[in-house]
């Protein structure tokens, strides 16, 4: 039987606002999903000292990155999830030892603790930490009967460009089919909200390009695709690995 990912329960978490000043920054990589958001989050401390790829899918570029970054232009498809998958396949061979992906709209207050925090504590335990839900059951039958009808964006500057709920619904439903298909009996118990974890290089390389790509092209036809809502739900049986602290966010919840 597969080994559960569990909370290892000896470590100290460290305090939301701790700022851990590095003599020596890290091999990490910040990939943003970027449509209509205001970046100006991204050049506060924390963010501000790593190599920022943002990946644009909105129609203008009314936002700054100070901080040395590179700006993509792609298509406005598949939210978040595809942006994180797109930047898996083509830089396969050229990753970071650390990827962090943030969303745009990391701006919001709650999103923006939880992405600082997921940085304070890799910085400081100098190994891959992510921030989400432990559960009791595998994610698989915690949300076996998920299906997704309609999704309008949260995120009010991203209204002013889209504002259409309508989805694109999977050809695989409800979301334990989708994930039986995928990832057969794999037991995961950790699942995060918001488009923000980390992985490593070494994590994406268990598993073939080919892997990665296939679920990039279920995201590729559509503006608002259910699969993408699956995807999220799903991030730790894709990067599936016992290589990593998992801290269990109360305040993670929908």
């Amino acid at each position: 039987m597969m080994k559960k990912y569990m909370l290892k329960k000896n470590k100290k978490l460290l305090p939301w606002y701790y700022l851990n000043d590095l003599d020596k920054p890290m091999n990490i990589n910040i990939v943003v999903s970027r449509y209509n958001e205001n970046l100006d989050w991204i050049n506060n401390k924390l963010f501000n000292k790593y190599f920022i790829t943002c990946y644009n899918k909105g129609i203008n570029n009314k936002f700054n990155i100070n901080s040395p970054h590179e700006i993509i232009k792609l298509n406005n498809v598949g939210k978040c999830d595809h942006t994180y998958l797109y930047h898996i396949v083509n830089n396969y061979d050229n990753l970071s030892d650390y990827i962090i992906f943030l969303p745009g709209s990391n701006n919001a207050p709650y999103k923006l603790r939880k992405s600082r925090n997921l940085i304070n504590h890799i910085e400081y335990y100098k190994k891959l930490v992510n921030i989400g839900s432990i559960t009791e059951i595998n994610i698989k039958n915690k949300f076996y009967n998920f299906t997704r009808n309609s999704y309008l964006t949260t995120d009010k500057d991203n209204k002013e460009l889209n504002a259409d709920s309508k989805i694109r619904i999977s050809d695989i439903r409800p979301f334990g089919k989708w994930y039986e298909h995928h990832f057969d009996n794999l037991n995961v118990n950790f699942h995060t909200w918001w488009g923000i974890f980390a992985t490593t290089r070494e994590i994406i390389h268990k598993r073939p390009k080919e892997f990665y790509q296939k679920l990039l092209d279920e995201l590729s036809d559509s503006v608002n695709p259910e699969v993408g809502h699956y995807i999220e739900r799903a991030w730790f049986a894709i990067l599936y690995s016992d290589e990593c602290e998992f801290i269990d966010y109360i305040y993670d919840t929908v």
